[in-house]
This record gives structure tokens, sequence and C-alpha cells, in this order.
């Protein structure tokens, strides 16, 4: 029981790329608002039958199945990453707006990806000290540094 949905999902999926639907099925307010910020951290997998689920009902059983999976602690009543995952959403929100909501720039969607940075650096353009300058960004962890312009 415990794989037949997914795998139900599957089946209609693959039934509806073979019968020539080519097109993606318009999303209710809350599948649309869902997809839009989950798709940061969605795999391409999860993006291709998300996007093919023929009902409302499907999508939430997705939605639902694809928070559960992410928890970390599922005997406990909150979902952890859930919780975290919003919470990155919204700081970046706050925090990195440069004409588009801040979560959708770059420093957003890395931030609500990798969690704050180890290390923070303003390092200026040496030729043109008026302008602003490189923003670096360290993920120990990660072994990565970023740098924004």
């Amino acid at each position: 029981m415990k794989y037949f949905i997914p795998t139900l999902i599957i089946i209609a999926v693959v039934i509806l790329m073979s019968c020539g639907f080519s097109g993606k099925i318009a999303l209710d307010p809350t599948s649309k608002d869902f997809h839009e910020t989950a798709r940061l951290i969605m795999t391409k997998q999860e993006k291709d039958i998300f996007n093919y689920l023929p009902d409302k009902e499907s999508r939430e059983e997705f939605i639902s199945d694809f928070w559960a999976k992410r928890d970390p602690s599922p005997d406990t009543e909150e979902n952890e990453f859930k919780e975290e995952f919003f919470r990155r959403i919204e700081y970046a929100s706050l925090r990195f707006r440069e004409g588009i909501p801040g979560w959708k720039t770059d420093r957003g969607r890395i931030y609500i990806y990798l969690g704050p940075p180890d290390k923070v650096e303003q390092r200026p353009f040496v030729n043109y000290p008026d302008v602003k300058g490189l923003i670096f960004w360290g993920y120990y962890k990660y072994r990565l540094g970023i740098e924004f312009v």
C-alpha cells in the first residue's frame, strides 16, 4: 500500500504523456503557490511528476508526500525541514529583494538551498571605488565560495 499511490501517479503520468498530452495542467492557487517556492528544492523527477498530475487531489497528495519524506523527525508533530524552508523563504524575501521578491534573487535562492553562509565578506572593486563591490559567501561544509556582484 505504501508504494501504491506513487506507482499510480507515475503510471498516470506515463499514460498522459504517451497519449499525446502536450500541455501542463492549470494549477489551483494552493498548488501554484507550492510549486512556485518548492521547485527550488524539488528534484527534476518531482518537477516532472508534479507538472502532469491530473487533478487537485493528486497534487494535494503529492504535496503531503513531498514534505513528509523530507521530515527529519516524522514522530514529531512539526516538520522541522518544512518550517526551516519557509523561515528561509521569509528571510530571503526581506533581506535580498532587488526589484523582485528576495527569494527569487540569486542570493535568495542560494540562501534557501544552502542556508546561512559561514562567512560573509564585502569586497570592493579595485578600479571602481564608487561601485558597491562584490559580496562573498563561504560555506565550509560544502567547501564552496560564491561571489555576488
